[in-house]
């Protein structure tokens, strides 16, 4: 019986430590200055109308398209001119144009998504991907759609 009273009162105190270091942990990393740029330039990027237009002209530009489109190596204009029949634009013209459009917009917003990736990735080095995952998840995921939402 006193053994079970030992075993019963260690675990116990194992899982009050690790919930306490559990919290120090997270605490530790909402308190970081690095946490709190990634939070910030997140929610700014992800939550900003330009970039709500630009994955939106996105959208409707993938649907404009051939659904054989990811398969090919072919530069743009090469394959839509053999393929303009096949998708929802009027002209090839239009299509570069559209393309071109998105081309430049993708590469302003990768710059801008690679600059977040970086931060979100020192800081995993640092504490680990789990937690930080976690709490991105919990203080930046969530706030970008209750954003979205009108919340």
């Amino acid at each position: 019986m006193k053994k079970l009273i030992k075993i019963i009162v260690f675990s116990y105190c194992a899982l009050f430590f690790q919930n306490s270091f559990a919290q120090n942990d997270q605490e530790q990393v909402l308190n970081d200055e690095l946490f709190e740029e990634l939070k910030t330039e997140a929610i700014k990027l992800y939550t900003s109308a330009e970039y709500n237009a630009y994955m939106d002209r996105g959208f409707k530009f993938a649907a404009k398209l051939p659904k054989d489109y990811g398969k090919t190596k072919e530069d743009f204009k090469t394959w839509i001119v053999k393929r303009i029949d096949q998708s929802k634009f009027k002209t090839v013209e239009e299509a570069v144009s559209e393309y071109e459009i998105m081309y430049e917009l993708h590469h302003k917003y990768e710059q801008l998504q690679k600059g977040i990736y970086k931060k979100r990735s020192a800081l995993s080095d640092k504490y680990g991907s789990s937690l930080v995952s976690d709490l991105y998840n919990e203080k930046v995921s969530k706030k970008i759609i209750d954003i979205q939402l009108g919340r």
